[in-house]
């Protein structure tokens, strides 16, 4: 570093260990002949496995800050870590500046960036100690004991890669905030996220196109394997304006416009999705692959908050939140059956991967508070919060089945058109009121 910068206060060290402890679970289910007792000749729908994993954490965090002139303030930071279960280290750098454009401490420009890895934990689907697994697996109806080599069998399997690592993601932020007049303030920020190698369930010998049970591999089916093949890009940019009043007012309005764009994205390790999955309908030829707009991506969002102090004592604040819906997949349904008695239930997008989007959401939020002073040092505050104001039914995901046949495919006979396509499959929170009162001392 130059020596015109001079350093600001002590430097922060933070050295720590964290341990997680995953009890042993055995997970073994079949179906049922009748529902209740008989068990079928094949027909294991869920793998068998003993999972008996420790997760250790172990980080250490540096950080300082510098102040080059009276303009210019940077801070500079690194944090390692490693984790035993991918036994993964990484090595994070943090960088953050920010300079007073006018000299005048009107108006100032901000600059952060930095290495993240996703630590989510990985013992649930994705386990990296996990041996290989088999799952749908012929059982023997007299022993209830699972036999990968009866005639027929082509049990499926899961594998992790052995090379699984611990996903990159890069973020970085650039704003401009800028004071108008006494009382305004309007800021402009610019924030992306660039995440790769996030995990990935990706579909290794599939079966062929004509369902004929034929596969590279005819001594084993289907392998599901855990990768690190994922990436997602995200672009927000924010448009922010405050305005403060005399009395202790307070109006808050922004806008955020979304960029999210990839095939995966960290929250969906389990492969529970549509997105994180190389392909879900073999049948398709090539295979569909599920890259495009994020599952989370909100194209428009407004939010509007405020604080109003009335006579009396009063306070009224509110939120308002307006946000374009979540992208979703419309798709049919069709039922088959390989060779092996395995029935499958695969999906056909017949417009691609998340083309629409769900309707609109709109949430106002209310609080109506009254302070009163007792004594010197006591306050008691009663208010009365209205969250959902509107009583709107908001859609927070979508159900895109829009055909579906039990019997065979799509157009053939048994074929069922829902009415309701496309379902909300999960709603926000209706209208509900809460009453209190906090004393302070």
């Amino acid at each position: 570093m130059p020596s015109t910068i001079q350093r600001d206060g002590p430097c922060v060290t933070y050295v720590g260990r964290e341990g997680t402890e995953q009890p042993a679970w055995r997970n073994w289910g079949y179906g049922f002949v009748d529902g209740f007792s008989v068990p079928p000749a094949s027909g294991v729908y869920q793998f068998a496995t003993d999972i008996d994993v420790s997760v250790t954490n172990s980080h250490l965090f540096i950080q300082d800050d510098w102040f080059v002139n009276d303009r210019w303030t940077f801070n500079l930071g690194g944090r390692y870590d490693r984790n035993n279960l991918v036994d993964d280290q990484t090595v994070e750098a943090r960088l953050g500046a920010a300079v007073d454009v006018g000299r005048n401490g009107r108006s100032v420009l901000r600059f952060g960036a930095g290495l993240y890895h996703d630590r989510t934990n990985l013992i649930g689907h994705t386990g990296a100690d996990r041996p290989p697994l088999l799952f749908n697996v012929p059982i023997d109806p007299v022993t209830l004991e699972m036999d990968p080599t009866r005639p027929g069998s082509q049990p499926g399997e899961v594998v992790v890669d052995p090379n699984l690592h611990l996903p990159e993601i890069v973020k970085w932020t650039v704003g401009y905030e800028r004071q108008l007049g006494e009382r305004n303030t309007l800021s402009v920020h610019v924030i992306g996220s660039d995440s790769d190698g996030l995990f990935f369930t990706d579909f290794q010998n599939r079966e062929s196109f004509e369902r004929d049970g034929a596969r590279p591999d005819p001594t084993r089916g289907q392998v599901r394997f855990y990768t690190n093949t994922g990436y997602s890009e995200v672009l927000d940019i924010e448009v922010e304006f405050k305005r403060r009043f005399a009395n202790g007012s307070l109006v808050h309005v922004s806008y955020t416009n979304q960029d999210a764009f990839g095939s995966s994205y960290f929250d969906l390790i389990s492969g529970n999705s549509t997105l994180n999955r190389a392909a879900r309908l073999e049948s398709d030829n090539p295979p569909a692959r599920f890259v495009g707009p994020l599952n989370t991506e909100v194209e428009h969002s407004y939010k509007l908050s405020a604080v109003g102090n009335l006579p009396w004592g009063l306070q009224l604040s509110g939120f308002l939140d307006y946000r374009s819906g979540t992208p979703f997949t419309a798709r049919d349904g069709t039922f088959m059956r390989s060779p092996g008695g395995f029935a499958v239930y695969p999906s056909v997008l017949f417009e691609g991967f998340n083309t629409r989007n769900a309707p609109d959401y709109f949430s106002a939020d209310v609080r109506l508070a009254k302070n009163f002073t007792i004594g010197d040092r006591h306050g008691l505050l009663v208010f009365l919060d209205v969250f959902n104001a509107t009583d709107r039914t908001n859609a927070i995901e979508m159900d895109g089945l829009r055909r579906y046949n039990n019997s065979g495919p799509v157009g053939g006979p048994g074929t069922i058109t829902r009415d309701d396509f496309p379902r909300i499959r999960t709603r926000g929170p209706q209208r509900s009121a809460q009453f209190g009162i906090r004393w302070s001392m």
